[in-house]
Formats: structure tokens, C-alpha cells, sequence
């Protein structure tokens, strides 16, 4: 019986765009994840299908084409104007046009689908919530993904045996699609059912698991053209199909593993690396290796580490058994036991309204118009300001008064309790910090900007620092909150400049009223000092002229007492007291003897010189003075 491909190639390419489509619809009923990625799965099938079931009628038609040629040369009539047959193979040069241009680029397109859907698809998964199963459409879900699987098996599972005999190969590629979408409907199918039983992530985990497969056959399809290029070309040796992956055909063949890595390693180094010594002891040991590598594995994890600031919970098959502290510790073998490290010992941060950059930290200079961190985060502030109101009565007429504020808040904290810690919560660490998110947030707009961002600083601290050890303790969360900083809080940056101009404005204000206020305090008691110091001037002027003139009255009257007694001793008494005082400044001379003649020098200076006071005698003048004195 002949063997068509193509019909089957054909058959392959509805059940999967079928299938495909059905998963889709289904899938977004129930609101199942895993079932939106097996439809991309399935549309990736679609994709090498059809450029095999293309190739396949190209060998198809050069099929057809020899063998009309062969019945034509046959004939004795045409022996002579067919020689040369192989220039007049049309369907084989477009076959070879085809394999050398269309393949190429098709797998390259391939690839780019590949890798944009894997970027895109684990971006969205990353964010993913959540949400409750749809309970009444679970069970129909798993139904349709299992009758979905039961049809891409039969399918899929018959391609793949089929292509293992000549002429048939290129069912591979769709068939081996046809078995990882049947593996996938069939995860579907579970985890449409777990979520039911409260195993809600499973869903989510298992479509990311996938989403993380489809980023590994991107990087297979650009292994694989990039190795295309170096290939040794051997003439005769059969071609590996270029958009074939080589990964999701080991789901399908029934050769195995190590004959599918064989095959894949003499076709790209084109030798027969198969029958190495290496190799074949490699093959026949594998069994033993992989039971060696489990076996240090398991023996590995028989044994836990702890550092000095570190616990750790150990459980055995899911319940807790002790809490482990610092040191070298036996255990059973994963996964009977089970250890979760926590570093209860060590002062664990977390940051709030900022996202640091150890780079920009590097800089010592702080300034508010340049960012500090990676990413800042902008909060709403209350402000003293009253509320300014739009001329309507109604409530929306009014604007409340708020501002924004950059802060960087570094919350510490250590775990005091691991039991509490582990159990309580599932991702105790996360539910801390939006627990701190939440209390800054309510905080900060029940304060004002200029008092947080002054004097209110340490207390608002001190405030967010109890707030949060409130609510974590309310939460059982076993942790104790030892720091929450506020070392860096300004405007954001797009409005720092003109915040600055505002408040130097204020400060310049403040300074031109303190300069007022000293210069009042200067100038009014010196005012009042010297108004006092004139008035007691003019009194101590009055009280000496009043003295003076009743001193001279009475002077005048002893006077006229002392001339009525004595008028001639009172006139030259008097005389010589005016000549005494009118030369009391003059220079006098004093002569002490009478009887020489001596020479006087007068030097009407205010000053006396040397040469009268430092008198030098020689020999002649002693001689001249003791004949004066004979």
C-alpha cells in the first residue's frame, strides 16, 4: 500500500489548529492559564506543520515529476530528446529554491514569534493575580482538555512512527507538536481540578513553567540556525529539517533519548561521534551515572549549614519537625525533609518610597534637584495651608490642601520568632513591607510638609517606627521593628528648584525682620541713653553754675573783709598771686651767686637740650673755675 505524508501532515495541521482553537476558547471561559498557553503551543504546531506539510509536497511533486520522466525515457521514440533529463526536473529546482530560502526564513520568523511571545508572556505571568477558580466550568474544562489530549496523542503518537520510515520523516516536527500539546492538555486537565482543592498557584506555576519552555526553544531555534551555518556540508548525508526542534522531539520518538542526542551529534559534526569509545561507554554507563549523580545528591542533602545569624525550620513530609539553630546538622534526604533557612540573627532592610542605586550612593553630596536612587516614589503630604474654596457651596467646590513629598525610609528589622514568621504568613517579608507602605502613606497625610521635613523629623520616626510594630504584632508576624529612618526628605525633583527659590524667599524674609527687630533693639536704647546722658549734662551744668555763682558771692564778701583790714598786704598778696599764676607755665631761671660774670644762653624752646644738661669739664675750665673761686 502507498504511503501518502501529506494527507497525514494535512490531518496533523487541523487537529492542532482545531485543538488550538477549542483550548483557546475553553481556556478563557474558565479563566485557565495553562490552557492559553497550550493553545500557543498549539499555534507554534500549526506554524511547523504547515511549512512541513509544504516541503512534503514539494518531494512530492519531484516524486511524481522523476517518474513521469523515467516512463518518457523508456520509450524508444524519445531516447534522443530526453537525454539530459535532470535540467527539466522543474519540481526539484523549486523543491531545492524552497529548502535554501523559504526554510531559512521561515524558521527565522519562527524564532522572532518564539522570543516576542516568550518575553511578553512571562512579563504578563510575573504580574499575574491570582484569582478564585470558576468551580462550576472546572470540571468541564478538564473534560474538553482530556478529550483534547486523547486526539492529539492518537494523532500525535502515529505521525511519530510513521516518520520513522524513508520518505516520511518530515511528520516529525508536527507529530512531536502533537505530543507536548496533548502532555500540556493533560497539566491542564490537573490543574483545572487542583484549584478546587485549594491548590489556587498551581494554575500559575504550571503556566510559567511553560512560558519559561517556550523561552528555551527560542534559544534551542537560535542554537540550532546558528549551528546551521558552521555545519559541515557531506553530499548524500541526509538533512536535518531546520525548524525541527530537537528537544520537543524527544517527547515523540521512540528511539530514546540517547539515539535522538547520537543521531543530533553525527549530523552536526558530520562523523559518526556515535561510535567513539567515549560514547559508547557514556551509553552504556548512562544508567549508572545518573543513579551515581542522584545517589551524591541525596547524600548531599543530608546535611544543613546554618550561619551564625540563622534558624531554620525543618519539616518532615510538609510538617514541622524542630527549628534548627547555628551549626552542622543531619538530616533526612530531600524531599522527606525539608529545611527553610530564615536570618533571624542579622538586622534585615527594606526600603520604602525609593529604590536604591549603589552607584548614585557612591556621591557624598546630596542635592535636591538631582536624584539619589534608581527610582523615587512621590507621597502625598498634608499642608497648614487653609482650605481655598471655589466660590460653590457643595463639597467638590473646595480644594484640599495637600503637597508632595519625595522620602527615602529605610525600615529594619529582625525576626524574633521563626515559627511565627514562617507560619502565620506566607511571604511574611512582602506583607511587612506593604504593611509599612500603608502606615507611611496614612501618616504622611496627617502631617505638614514644613514639620516633617523640620523639627518633626526624629518624632516622626519614632511614630511610624511604633505604628508598624503595632500592626505587625496585631498580625502575629513574630518580628520586632528596630529602625525606621527619614535622613532624606524633599519636593520631588521636577519642582526641587523652584521649592528652593520659595523657601530662600522665606528665609530671606525671616532674615530682613530679625535685622529689623535687632536694629530696634540697637537703635532705642542708645536713643534713650542719650537722651538720658544729655539731661544729666544740663542738670550737672546747672547745679555748677549755681554753685560757682554762690562760691563767687561769697568769695567777694571775704574779699571786701579781708581789704577792709589789711588793704596793703591784701594788694600785694594779691599782686603776687597774679604773677604767680600768670608765670606759673613760663621757664625760670634760678642764679645761684651774684658776684660773677657769667653768659647766659636762652633758648626759648619748650624743651631743654643736651648741652645744658649734659655738661662735659675738661682741665681748663676746672682751672678757670678754681681762679674764680680764689
Amino acid at each position: 500500500m502507498e504511503k501518502n505524508p501529506t494527507k497525514n501532515a494535512f490531518t496533523n495541521l487541523l487537529i492542532l489548529v482545531a485543538t488550538g482553537l477549542g483550548a483557546l476558547v475553553v481556556s478563557a471561559r474558565g479563566g485557565s492559564l495553562t490552557g492559553l498557553m497550550t493553545s500557543i503551543f498549539c499555534g507554534l504546531g500549526v506554524l511547523v506543520t504547515i511549512v512541513s506539510y509544504l516541503q512534503m509536497r514539494h518531494y512530492r511533486s519531484e516524486e511524481v515529476e522523476r517518474l513521469e520522466l523515467d516512463k518518457v525515457q523508456n520509450q524508444e521514440s524519445s531516447v534522443t530528446l530526453f537525454e539530459g533529463g535532470e535540467d527539466v526536473l522543474r519540481a526539484k529546482r523549486a523543491r531545492e529554491q524552497f529548502e535554501k530560502f523559504f526554510i531559512p526564513g521561515w524558521t527565522i520568523m519562527l524564532l522572532l514569534v518564539e522570543g516576542i511571545g516568550a518575553y511578553f508572556l512571562l512579563k504578563f505571568l510575573s504580574r499575574y493575580d491570582i484569582k478564585d477558580p470558576n468551580k462550576g466550568w472546572a470540571f468541564i474544562q478538564a473534560a474538553f482538555f482530556i478529550g483534547f489530549a486523547l486526539a492529539q496523542y492518537l494523532f500525535g503518537k502515529y505521525s511519530v512512527g510513521l516518520a520513522q520510515y524513508d520518505g516520511t520523516r518530515m511528520l516529525r516536527p508536527g507529530g512531536s507538536f502533537l505530543m507536548l500539546a496533548s502532555i500540556m492538555s493533560v497539566l491542564t486537565a490537573v490543574s483545572s481540578v487542583t484549584g478546587l482543592f485549594g491548590f489556587v498557584k498551581f494554575d500559575l506555576y504550571a503556566a510559567r513553567v511553560m512560558g519559561a519552555f517556550l523561552a528555551f526553544l527560542t534559544l534551542e531555534t537560535l542554537i540550532i540556525l546558528i549551528m546551521e551555518i558552521y555545519r559541515p556540508r557531506v553530499r548524500g548525508r541526509e538533512i536535518q529539517l531546520l525548524y525541527e526542534s530537537r528537544v520537543v522531539g524527544l517527547l515523540g520518538q521512540p528511539g530514546g533519548i540517547i539515539k535522538t542526542v547520537a543521531h543530533t551529534l553525527d549530523y552536526q559534526f558530520g562523523f559518526k561521534v556515535s561510535d567513539t569509545w567515549f560514547y559508547r561507554y557514556v551509553e552504556r554507563a548512562f544508567v549508572w551515572l545518573i543513579l551515581l549523580f542522584a545517589s551524591v545528591f541525596m547524600v548531599s542533602s543530608c546535611f544543613v549549614v546554618l550561619e551564625p545569624h540563622e534558624q531554620a525550620l525543618l519539616e518532615r513530609f510538609g510538617k514541622q519537625v524542630k527549628v534548627l539553630e547555628p551549626g552542622l546538622w543531619v538530616k533526612a534526604p530531600w524531599p522527606i525533609d525539608k529545611v527553610y533557612r530564615y536570618s533571624s540573627r542579622a538586622v534585615n532592610q527594606f526600603h520604602i518610597g525609593y529604590v536604591p542605586d549603589p552607584e548614585l550612593e557612591k556621591n557624598p553630596v546630596l542635592v535636591w534637584t538631582k536624584k539619589h536612587s534608581a527610582e523615587e516614589f512621590n507621597m502625598l503630604v498634608a499642608s497648614r495651608d487653609t482650605v481655598e474654596d471655589m466660590g460653590g457651596d457643595s463639597e467638590a467646590d473646595k480644594i484640599v490642601p495637600v503637597n508632595l513629598l519625595t522620602a527615602s525610609i529605610p525600615v529594619q528589622y529582625q525576626i524574633t520568632d521563626v515559627e511565627k514568621w514562617a507560619r502565620n504568613h506566607e511571604d511574611a517579608a512582602t506583607l511587612l513591607e506593604r504593611i509599612a507602605w500603608r502606615e507611611v502613606s496614612r501618616y504622611l497625610v496627617s502631617v505638614d510638609l514644613m514639620d516633617i521635613m523640620a523639627e518633626g523629623r526624629t518624632r516622626a520616626s519614632q511614630e511610624l517606627r511604633d505604628l508598624i510594630q503595632a500592626e505587625s504584632d496585631r498580625l502575629k508576624m513574630g518580628c520586632t521593628i528596630s529602625f525606621v529612618g527619614l535622613q532624606d526628605i524633599h519636593p520631588p525633583i521636577q519642582v526641587a528648584g523652584a521649592y528652593e527659590m520659595v523657601v530662600g524667599a522665606l528665609q530671606e524674609k525671616e532674615k530682613r525682620i530679625l535685622d529689623a527687630q535687632a536694629y530696634q533693639v540697637e537703635t532705642v536704647p542708645a536713643a534713650h541713653a542719650q537722651a538720658f546722658e544729655t539731661v544729666q549734662g544740663a542738670e550737672a551744668f546747672k547745679v555748677s553754675r549755681v554753685t560757682s555763682a554762690a562760691a563767687e558771692s561769697g568769695q567777694f564778701a571775704n574779699q571786701v573783709k579781708a581789704f577792709s583790714a589789711a588793704p596793703d598786704v591784701y594788694k600785694r598778696r594779691v599782686y603776687l598771686k597774679t604773677v604767680a599764676e600768670s608765670m606759673s607755665g613760663a621757664r625760670k631761671y634760678i642764679l645761684g651767686t651774684t658776684n660773677t660774670q657769667d653768659i647766659l644762653f636762652l633758648k626759648l624752646d619748650d624743651s631743654i637740650g643736651s648741652e645744658y644738661t649734659d655738661v662735659t669739664f675738661n682741665e681748663d675750665t676746672e682751672k678757670a673755675q678754681q681762679q674764680s673761686q680764689q
